[in-house]
């Protein structure tokens, strides 16, 4: 049994929580601005939040689970097995990397400020590319020509494509001379930052779409791009975008009601199947929650069902989005953590600073405050009633 409310505190500010098997991984970054450093580390935490070890970055800004079939430790292994060292806080780590076998279940791939590195779920370094400038994001690809492949960003306005084995580069494309802040790689490659873009056979299209008037609109401030078959989904600082990518037109969208600028928007889009949930904003069967189910506003569309209209405001950005049995957990950014139903705030969880980091796993809600440092740890059985 856990505790109903914990936290630990750290020794960097905590931006991403990722839950791999039994474990908690964290990971960390902060900016120096006075002589333009950044650094980071990234914990493996049990889930009663105590520190199992951890290793030095170079800022990780992001961590994803890889999902594809056993991978294959790379051959220059022995080069790179002291790039990180592993700290460990509880018992003894085996340095034996020879005839390592890593599955699905266990490797996590890691965007940190200057390169891309593979990890296992105890943190030993696997594979590592370090980069000549400052990386943004980074992809998975799930497509079948980009089947074994990460995609990632970078502040130069580079889409770099390297194999999730090896680490080898595939293809750079320089994409625009400013930062590229997300990457989709799906039936088509799509980069977004202060414009969209498309890339087909390493040429670049900046999109112009017709929007409903059947007016030409060229897309701005790009945080997110999700793809489903022969449409798009793309996250703007103030507009949610359904884009039918055959011809470039939108097919609706959903303006966002907050205040103008990068505190509102669209940073996460979480989407799931069930014809049943009626009053949830409904793309092609694919249900989409996004920062503005917390405004009171109508879609104006005619295949769109009802979506979200929440009692209570929260005007503010949502970072990140995850499901909970018929609830969802929001990273408010702003304002801390919220679970919601299909019509009310049910739970509300307030960070002295912004919240980025979420998971749930086995009933648990961790989440961070970034700039305080703590990760806190919720029993969501204990503390929710449903409504």
């Amino acid at each position: 049994y856990y505790p109903i409310m914990k936290y630990i505190t750290l020794d960097l500010p905590i931006d991403c929580i990722l839950s791999l098997n039994d474990n908690i991984i964290v990971g960390c970054y902060e900016y120096n601005d006075t002589n333009n450093h950044r650094k980071g580390k990234i914990y493996s935490l049990t889930k009663n939040l105590e520190i199992i070890n951890f290793i030095e970055t170079s800022g990780t800004l992001d961590i994803k689970h890889n999902i594809k079939d056993t991978y294959h430790r790379s051959d220059n292994i022995s080069d790179i097995s002291n790039k990180y060292d592993i700290n460990n806080i509880k018992g003894t780590y085996n340095n034996n990397i020879n005839n390592i076998k890593y599955t699905n279940n266990n490797i996590i791939y890691c965007c940190n400020a200057k390169d891309i590195s593979v990890i296992d779920e105890n943190l030993k370094l696997i594979n590592i590319l370090e980069t000549k400038t400052i990386n943004t994001y980074l992809h998975i690809c799930n497509n079948i020509k980009y089947d074994n492949n990460i995609a990632y960003t970078d502040i130069s306005g580079t889409v770099n494509i390297i194999d999730n084995n090896t680490l080898n580069n595939i293809s750079s494309i320089k994409v625009t001379e400013d930062i590229l802040w997300t990457v989709m790689v799906g039936n088509g490659i799509y980069a977004g930052g202060d414009y969209l873009y498309h890339i087909e056979d390493n040429k670049v299209n900046k999109i112009v779409i017709k929007n409903i008037a059947g007016e030409e609109e060229i897309l701005q401030n790009i945080t997110e791009i999700k793809e489903y078959g022969n449409e798009i989904i793309i996250g703007t600082y103030d507009n949610l975008y359904r884009i039918d990518v055959r011809n470039n037109k939108i097919i609706n969208n959903n303006k966002c009601n907050g205040n103008e600028g990068s505190n509102n928007g669209y940073n996460d889009l979480y989407n799931y199947s069930n014809k049943d949930k009626d009053n949830i904003y409904d793309i092609t069967n694919n249900h989409y929650i996004t920062n503005d189910i917390t405004n009171n506003n109508n879609i104006n569309n005619t295949d769109a069902k009802e979506h979200f209209i929440l009692k209570e405001k929260l005007d503010i950005c949502s970072w990140r989005i995850k499901k909970y049995k018929d609830c969802f957990a929001i990273a408010s950014m702003y304002d801390g953590v919220k679970i919601i139903n299909n019509k009310n705030i049910i739970k509300e969880y307030k960070t002295e600073s912004m919240a980025y980091g979420i998971e749930i796993v086995d009933d648990i809600l961790f989440y961070s405050s970034f700039y305080d440092k703590k990760i806190f740890r919720v029993n969501l059985n204990d503390t929710i009633e449903y409504k």
